[in-house]
């Protein structure tokens, strides 16, 4: 069973805040996943690196005072890894539904700290093994020298995370956030 721990730097490329109504803002968010994997239970003889992915989704900012506000997003995320073993190489992509709640306070007009909790629902985790060489048993139906399998069954259907992060508005409806997400 693969158990894993992600620790990921989402970096938003674009927020719009699309309407608003007194203190609450609804928006649009995408942006970049870098994430790693810790892989429990097992001892990994290969190289485990990080592939790049995105987020994307709707947010609702609900203003408190001047100083601070609260962020409730709704993301599409995918995430992935890379792992190379040698005789074989996988790509790997692990897609959720993840559910940021952020605090944020602005010490500043346009520049902001947030902190909060996440969590996250598998969608989907499959992996493309791809076997180097001849290394692979052909007598074996389900597995070819280039695959793809399901890891669902063995992935976390439910991930906790806490976040921190840094925002910069540009206006009232563009910002930028990057924020460090530990699950």
């Amino acid at each position: 069973m693969i158990s894993k721990k992600h620790l990921y730097l989402s970096i938003v490329l674009l927020s719009i805040y699309t309407l608003s109504a007194q203190n609450v803002r609804f928006g649009l968010k995408g942006g970049l996943n870098i994430s790693t994997l810790t892989v429990r239970g097992i001892n990994l003889k290969g190289d485990l690196s990080y592939k790049p992915g995105f987020h994307i989704g709707a947010l609702i900012n609900s203003t408190i005072s001047k100083e601070f506000s609260i962020q409730t997003e709704f993301l599409f995320s995918n995430q992935g890894y890379n792992y190379d073993e040698g005789t074989y190489e996988m790509v790997g992509n692990i897609n959720y539904f993840a559910i940021p709640v952020m605090v944020m306070y602005f010490p500043t007009k346009k520049f902001s700290v947030q902190a909060g909790a996440q969590v996250s629902f598998l969608m989907s985790h499959k992996a493309e093994i791809s076997m180097k060489g001849d290394e692979f048993d052909p007598l074996d139906p389900g597995f070819t020298k280039n695959t793809t399998v399901d890891l669902n069954d063995s992935t976390q259907s439910v991930e906790l995370g806490m976040n921190v992060g840094l925002g910069y508005k540009i206006n009232d409806h563009v910002f930028f956030q990057d924020a460090i997400i530990l699950a």
